[in-house]
């Protein structure tokens, strides 16, 4: 392209925090369900609910007195009903074992990923009979009704290859899970913390 020419850029947010973009959105009526904060969003869209822009945007809502529109839309899916399952797992998840007793309590942050890491945790700790430390560290995987998502930099990112060489869509993505879990032995409680975040186990 030949020539010059003038470009002016307009940054009215620039010098706002985040309560005060908030409130001026709220005072524009800006519709926040069709709005997005977040640098890790789910293949559907959904926010992660644990990057730094989720949780500022989080605190930005809570210090204009209101709810996260968006984010209460989201929580809606997840109400059962005739024909509908929920959208993802809450977390915790209580398993109790055949008396009734607590067995196993287990959790992460994620957003629509829970539900793998949830089910990679029971999985690992009743199938594979793993404490629930070496659990927590087993690589991430899993599907969220689309391509199978594989943890970036771990031993199962080495199955994408042979995953679509079958006919799989994979995507080897970093997945930053933060799953806790404390579980009953026959002497006490055990616990794990996810190693890719902070946190230790600690006890009496």
């Amino acid at each position: 392209m030949g020539g010059t020419q003038r470009i002016e850029m307009q940054t009215p947010l620039l010098a706002l925090r985040k309560l005060e973009i908030i409130a001026t959105g709220l005072a524009l009526r800006v519709d926040y369900v069709a709005t997005i904060s977040c640098y890790d969003p789910s293949p559907d869209g959904a926010s992660c609910g644990h990057c730094d822009a989720c949780l500022l945007r989080l605190k930005g809502f809570a210090a204009n007195g209101v709810d996260d529109p968006a984010r209460a839309a989201r929580l809606g899916a997840d109400v059962g009903g005739p024909g509908r399952g929920p959208a993802r797992v809450m977390a915790p998840r209580i398993v109790s074992a055949r008396a009734g007793r607590v067995a196993i309590i287990t959790g992460s942050p994620g957003g629509s990923a829970i539900i793998d890491y949830v089910v990679k945790m029971l999985l690992a700790i009743i199938d594979w009979k793993l404490d629930p430390q070496a659990a927590t560290a087993l690589p991430n995987f899993g599907s969220r009704n689309g391509p199978t998502e594989l943890e970036k930099d771990t031993a199962v990112a080495a199955l994408a290859p042979k995953l679509r060489a079958l006919g799989h869509e994979v995507r080897v993505i970093r997945q930053t899970s933060g799953v806790q879990a404390i579980v009953r032995t026959r002497t006490g409680w055990i616990g794990g913390a996810d190693p890719r975040r902070e946190g230790v186990v600690m006890g009496d």
